[in-house]
């Protein structure tokens, strides 16, 4: 398949050779070696990393293959040329991950280790993990999901990018499934008068509730604790530990795209035209909308299959994704670096329709 027209040879970049990975969106670049471009001069170096921010607000999802000499300096270096808080404490008390605290490497505290793995003295650090959603009984791997924008429930701002390199993959199993925000925000547009409250003039309020169980669907809650209790996860803490809130439709500003955002940690829906919707109300209207664009819609979900040294980059204003079930490796190893900076707080997510942005602080309706 040739390069995509007008992705290549852009300022100092060599020829591009950028295949699409889905209809409407997600790249892969097959013949970049970004390891060599940061080690390249000041200006060359400035102009690589100009670009890969263009193609990720272009596509949402770039994949570069087979990094196999990237460094955890790397993955950081790329990380901080989007939008990231530059007083995020990361070697103590930043926050890694919604679902479960992930190790840290500890010379470069930005870089998590996700995925089930056992590895010792990996740039100084040994240990274990058993993954995140680590069994599933559910057959259908679109089932089996747990869908989400990384930090919209724990971190304020939450993450403007996430990078994910492989390290280990299996030889089956260790997909991610991606989805296209912005397609998804279409359908739930198209379909608005099917929604009360309308979608555009809603807030949803996310909580890290402990024991909270997911619906099938991924999309949402199922149930929570009477009492409303949050998850303490003791040694790494959310700089949101009290909730989030955020517009369901955003307009992402680098685009200017109407985009859909959220996560499946469903607390409640407001809106200014009625009361709040309580626990089990706003579970459903949040299921619903997300339905549209990724159950109904088989050109808006990317299932990618990884290979060792890809270094994924996605906008998380542009793209979802779910974490993928540890159950599904059987007993191989998958093992990712990832880096999830806190945003600029100019950078929280801004309503499509209407003005600014809702605070993190704003309380959340009773479960």
């Amino acid at each position: 398949m040739p390069p995509i027209a007008g992705d290549a040879d852009v300022g100092a970049l060599p020829w591009l050779d950028i295949r699409p990975l889905k209809p409407h969106f997600g790249v892969a670049v097959w013949n970049a070696n970004i390891h060599d471009w940061l080690a390249s001069s000041s200006s060359k170096k400035t102009a690589v990393l100009a670009h890969v921010r263009s193609l990720v607000y272009k596509h949402g999802l770039v994949v570069f293959k087979a990094q196999t000499s990237m460094t955890p300096a790397d993955d950081v270096t790329i990380a901080r040329f989007f939008s990231h808080d530059p007083n995020e404490d990361h070697a103590n008390s930043s926050y890694t991950g919604g679902a479960a605290p992930q190790h840290k490497l500890p010379n470069q505290p930005e870089v998590a280790l996700v995925g089930a793995y056992e590895v010792t003295d990996y740039h100084g650090f040994t240990g274990t993990s058993q993954g995140t959603y680590g069994t599933s009984t559910c057959q259908n791997k679109l089932n089996a999901v747990a869908w989400h924008n990384d930090g919209f429930a724990d971190t304020y701002p939450p993450p403007e990018l996430t990078l994910m390199r492989c390290i280990k993959t299996p030889a089956a199993g260790g997909e991610t499934l991606f989805a296209c925000s912005r397609r998804c925000a279409s359908r739930l547009i198209e379909q608005r008068e099917h929604f009360d409250p309308p979608p555009e003039s809603v807030t949803v309020h996310y909580r890290l509730f402990k024991g909270a169980t997911r619906r099938t669907s991924g999309l949402a809650l199922k149930a929570a604790p009477d009492d409303g209790a949050t998850r303490d996860d003791g040694w790494q803490n959310t700089s949101a530990a009290s909730g989030t809130a955020h517009p369901l439709l955003v307009r992402e500003p680098n685009s200017g795209d109407i985009t859909m955002v959220g996560t499946y940690h469903v607390a409640g829906v407001t809106a200014p035209s009625c009361e709040p919707l309580n626990f089990d109300a706003s579970n459903e209207y949040v299921e619903r909308a997300w339905k549209l664009g990724i159950y109904e819609d088989e050109d808006s979900v990317l299932a990618y299959e990884w290979g060792v040294g890809d270094c994924a980059l996605w906008s998380n204003k542009l793209v979802t994704h779910s974490a993928t079930p540890a159950s599904y490796a059987g007993s191989e190893q998958r093992l990712h670096h990832r880096v999830r900076l806190r945003a600029n707080p100019c950078d929280v997510p801004r309503a499509a329709f209407g003005e600014g942005a809702v605070a993190a602080s704003s309380p959340a309706p009773s479960a």
